[in-house]
């Protein structure tokens, strides 16, 4: 399995963000995919899935990812961006075609960008930015 970290700006969106402005903003790989039937961004590391993100000691059932701390400031970059741009958006990082999200979450931008700075990224949570 690979991990799958995604944001999706809603339609109600006053603004966008494109793959290539947020990959030149945060210095990941951004790329486009769909979730849901609806076009989302992944944010990798190099390319392809999420992986590149996880630490050595991530397990797949916690509750929370543990991610390599090395990566999370660029992370939060990104985050940062859709959230001064493009609200509302979703933010989920979950095993790659794992079924739909455990739960959702709404949350303001300070929350998200805390759980991302505190290496507390909910496993399979959809956070609803707005």
């Amino acid at each position: 399995m690979c991990l799958e970290i995604i944001a999706q700006i809603s339609p109600e969106a006053k603004g966008r963000v494109s793959a290539r402005r947020l990959a030149e903003f945060s210095r990941l790989h951004v790329s486009g995919v769909r979730f849901r039937g609806a076009s989302a961004l992944r944010l990798s590391v190099s390319g392809g899935c999420s992986c590149e993100f996880l630490s050595d000691s991530a397990e797949f059932e916690s509750p929370v990812w543990a991610l390599n701390p090395e990566h999370l400031p660029a992370l939060a970059e990104a985050v940062s961006l859709l959230g001064s741009e493009a609200r509302p958006f979703t933010f989920l990082a979950h095993w790659l075609d794992g079924g739909t999200p455990a739960e959702t979450l709404k949350v303001k931008l300070s929350a998200l960008l805390n759980d991302i700075s505190e290496n507390r990224v909910r496993n399979n949570v959809l956070y609803l930015v707005s």
